[in-house]
């Protein structure tokens, strides 16, 4: 654990903060879950780009899935809006899943 942590510290701008941050799986799917209450889909999409480009970019989630990397370009700058199935593809690279959760205010 210290170990991750002198690597954060270390860090030398904050997008190399995040590149380190993100490898780890909690991290990612915090940082994930809070672009996704947002709500704003490009936001999502940003944030899930971002995990990618920590563990290894496109080329890499590309094998890991069975996607092309020309059809997770303009997914993943959101240029093109996902189908569920190629974001559950996605996330699964990650060790996640999309759900489905009952708001706290409804009956």
């Amino acid at each position: 654990m210290a170990k991750k942590g002198k690597a954060l510290e270390g860090a030398s701008s904050h997008d190399e903060y995040m590149r380190e941050a993100l490898k780890d799986p909690e991290r990612a799917k915090a940082y994930l879950e809070a672009a996704m209450e947002d709500g704003d889909l490009k936001l999502l999409l940003k944030a899930i780009k971002r995990v990618a480009d920590a563990r290894g970019g496109v080329s890499e989630i590309a094998k890991k899935s069975g996607l092309s990397r020309q059809s997770l370009y303009p997914t993943l700058t959101g240029s093109r809006y996902p189908r569920i199935d190629t974001m559950d593809k996605i996330l699964e690279t990650f060790g996640l899943r999309l759900g489905i959760h009952k708001l706290p205010h409804t009956g």
